[in-house]
C-alpha cells in the first residue's frame, strides 16, 4: 500500500506542476500583446455637417509603444448620407503604398494597405489618412472600420496587434 501512495503522491505532483507551467505559458501570449495592442481611431470621433458641405476625417494610429510596418484598413461608411470627395495621403505616417487608397461611393467603402520601411515606426497620434468628405443627404451616419483592418508589427512575423478599433 504504501508503494501505491507514493505513486499516488508523485503523479499529483506531475499533475500539479504541469497544470501551474500549462497555466503560465497558456498566459504568457495575453501578457505580452495585451501590453502593445496597437489601436485605430477616427479624428474627429463625431460632428454635424450640413447637406452640401465636407468635412475631413482622419485615420490616426497609436501603436502602444509597439514598432509597426504596416496599416491595412477597410472603412464602411452610409453612401446615401455622405460621399468620398478626396482621400490624402499628403500628411500620412505611410511611405509605401502596396494597394492606395480606392474606395467606392456606390458601395460606401474605402480600403488601402500601407507601409513604412523597417524599423518601422512607434507613435501615438499617426495621421495614417486624410478622408474629405461630402455630405449629400441629412440624417445619422456612422464611418467604421471592418474586419481586414489589421495593424502590423515589425517583428519580422507580421503579428496583427490591432487590439481597439471603433466598431
Amino acid at each position: 500500500m504504501a508503494i501505491i501512495l507514493n505513486t499516488s503522491q508523485v503523479t499529483m505532483r506531475h499533475i500539479c506542476a504541469s497544470l501551474l507551467i500549462g497555466c503560465f505559458f497558456a498566459l504568457i501570449p495575453s501578457m505580452s500583446t495585451a501590453a502593445s495592442q496597437a489601436a485605430l481611431f477616427l479624428n474627429p470621433a463625431s460632428g454635424s455637417f450640413l447637406v452640401g458641405s465636407t468635412f475631413d476625417v482622419s485615420i490616426v494610429l497609436d501603436t502602444k509603444g509597439a514598432a509597426v510596418n504596416t496599416v491595412e484598413v477597410e472603412l464602411e461608411f452610409p453612401a446615401d448620407k455622405i460621399q468620398i470627395a478626396n482621400p490624402s495621403v499628403g500628411s500620412s505616417l505611410i511611405q509605401l503604398w502596396p494597394a492606395p487608397p480606392s474606395f467606392s461611393n456606390r458601395e460606401g467603402k474605402i480600403y488601402f494597405v500601407g507601409g513604412i520601411p523597417s524599423p518601422g515606426i512607434v507613435t501615438s497620434q499617426g495621421v495614417v489618412l486624410t478622408i474629405t468628405f461630402r455630405v449629400v443627404a441629412p440624417g445619422p451616419g456612422e464611418i467604421k472600420f471592418l474586419e481586414k483592418t489589421s495593424v502590423l508589427a515589425n517583428d519580422g512575423r507580421g503579428t496583427n496587434i490591432l487590439g481597439q478599433k471603433p466598431s
